[in-house]
């Protein structure tokens, strides 16, 4: 839980920070790319907190390690 609540404030500063800029620099060109930017980060950033949500099938053998089920390689999807 702890990674899935870093990730979405990892997210968020980094949309507050776009946010930022775009107020600041008010070109059109700039305004644009800002919120393609913004769209990314919510995409990747949805997508890492949902494999971090799920990484193991059922979800409490992320914290037991007891046998059954199964997990996807945690140090692959973090890197």
């Amino acid at each position: 839980m702890v990674i899935a609540t870093y990730n979405t404030s990892l997210g968020l500063t980094k949309i507050a920070i776009l946010l930022q800029y775009q107020r600041v620099f008010p070109a059109r060109k700039f305004q644009f790319w800002c919120w393609s930017f913004i769209a990314f980060v919510t995409a990747l950033y949805t997508g890492i907190v949902i494999a971090a949500l799920f990484a193991c099938t059922p979800i409490e053998k992320f914290w037991t390690r007891a046998p059954g089920g199964h997990c996807i390689d945690t140090v692959a999807s973090w890197l």
